[in-house]
């Protein structure tokens, strides 16, 4: 793994906690899709500042090319990931717990379509690694016994 692979996915870990903890900070009278709308104004603001260094209208990009599909397969999903963990904290997910669950039900769902759709190979140390993912959840969400 190069250097700069390990900053990129530093960065997703660190936009990831701060995101989790932000989420959960949100105050319970927000409107959530209020919240969303200002939240991703900024982040659309931001995007804008950064685009030039970035190389976003470098030789070779084409803008055109962002307004394909999947673009507008992605802001669906954005839409239902923020109102997903906003709704699942406020309903008394706890950090730990709301993550850890979605991540893995997330990893097994992308597993099992890349295994049907897309021909990937599961080995028995990835099954077994899905199962421990599984086992983990389950140790953080059982709840201990009153006593």
């Amino acid at each position: 793994m190069t250097q700069w692979m390990s900053i990129t996915l530093g960065l997703a870990i660190v936009g990831q906690v701060i995101y989790q903890i932000a989420q959960r900070a949100v105050p319970p009278d927000a409107s959530p899709l209020a919240v969303l709308a200002l939240a991703y104004f900024a982040a659309g603001l931001l995007c804008v500042a950064l685009a030039w260094p970035f190389g976003a209208f470098a030789p070779g990009i084409h803008l055109r090319s962002a307004f394909a599909w999947p673009t507008w397969l992605i802001a669906i999903a954005i839409v239902a990931i923020e109102v997903g963990y906003l709704t699942a904290y406020r309903s008394g997910w706890t950090l730990g717990t709301a993550f850890a669950a979605s991540s893995t039900v997330t990893l097994i769902a992308l597993a099992l379509i890349g295994w049907l759709a897309r021909g990937d190979t599961l080995s028995g140390r990835q099954l077994a690694g899905l199962a421990c993912s599984c086992a983990g959840v389950w140790l953080l969400s059982v709840r201990a016994p009153a006593g």
